[in-house]
């Protein structure tokens, strides 16, 4: 894969080292099965993107309080969007200066979108 996939592979397998208290609110270490679905998501996006022409471009990388993942695809215009995977599911919203505009749950029919409507440059 390429040099920026790879590394937000890396960024989102390094977030299992996080240990308990890592926010200093009490958070718990972040979920595997989270991390394992952020992992396999990156990989589709790259690869739908790869597949349709269209520049992959990395997210923005986090853990969140709810032992999960966060991507983060910043606000080009189209609105900023973000995918969550956590212990109580994957999810994701678009948001349109601070309004939500779609949210959802995360499936094959998000990354096509993900990728064609909001990363297509």
């Amino acid at each position: 894969m390429g040099s920026a996939v790879d590394e937000t592979i890396s960024e989102i397998t390094r977030l299992t080292e996080l240990e308990p208290d890592w926010d200093s609110y009490g958070a718990d270490p972040i979920d595997s099965g989270a991390v394992s679905g952020a992992l396999h998501f990156i990989e589709d996006v790259y690869l739908h993107a790869r597949n349709t022409g269209v520049h992959f471009i990395p997210p923005e990388v986090g853990p969140t309080p709810d032992r999960g993942v966060a991507l983060i695809w910043p606000n080009r215009g189209r609105g900023e969007v973000e995918a969550r995977f956590s212990p109580r599911g994957n999810r994701y919203v678009v948001v349109l200066g601070r309004k939500p505009v779609r949210q959802g749950a995360i499936d094959p029919g998000f990354l096509k979108v993900l990728v064609d409507q909001y990363l297509r440059p």
